[in-house]
């Protein structure tokens, strides 16, 4: 039987997983990731943080993760710009990771960031190279833009850490002790 704060932490996981679901349709149909569904998943990790937070973390590790997470983001987005010149981050995708460290804290972050990267290059590699591969079988020059939301590759990595730390495996510099 589960406790009222397992069930708390399990409604709250329902909900998050939920809404990076709308939040990654919408940003494949639309390159956005609007506040609208973005805010309440902020507003619910701090009520968890507040309440009891998933795995071995404690609120203020939370808060910082938050903090941590947008202003990393956003100084990742400010590089960018600067090196290419261009939005190459958006700053829905800013608020994510934002959101993000509230859920995971300040120690899941790097971990966050390294999945939620791998993934997009994996799956919009992938994706490049079998439209790549079509386009030379048709002899047809290849077209369209390089823009590519980040958002959903972001949601998945969230989603992922947050399961796992709430199955006990709390995903953190833990993981790179050799003992």
């Amino acid at each position: 039987m589960s406790t009222p704060v397992e069930l708390i932490q399990l409604t709250a996981i329902a909900l998050l997983l939920v809404g990076l679901a709308v939040l990654s349709l919408h940003d494949l149909r639309t390159m956005l990731l609007p506040d609208l569904y973005m805010l309440p998943l902020a507003f619910l990790a701090l009520a968890v943080a507040f309440v009891d937070p998933i795995g071995r973390l404690n609120t203020l590790d939370c808060l910082v993760g938050g903090a941590l997470g947008f202003y990393g983001a956003a100084a990742i987005r400010r590089v960018a710009i600067s090196v290419a010149g261009e939005n190459a981050l958006g700053f829905g995708d800013v608020k994510l990771a934002g959101v993000a460290g509230l859920w995971i804290g300040w120690q899941g972050l790097l971990f966050f960031l390294l999945i939620s990267s791998w993934l997009a290059v994996v799956v919009y590699g992938t994706a490049a190279i079998m439209a790549r591969t079509r386009n030379r079988k048709n002899e047809e020059p290849a077209t369209g833009s390089l823009a590519l939301p980040f958002g959903p590759p972001l949601a998945v990595a969230l989603a992922g850490i947050v399961l796992l730390n709430h199955a006990g495996m709390q995903v953190d510099f833990s993981l790179l002790e050799l003992s």
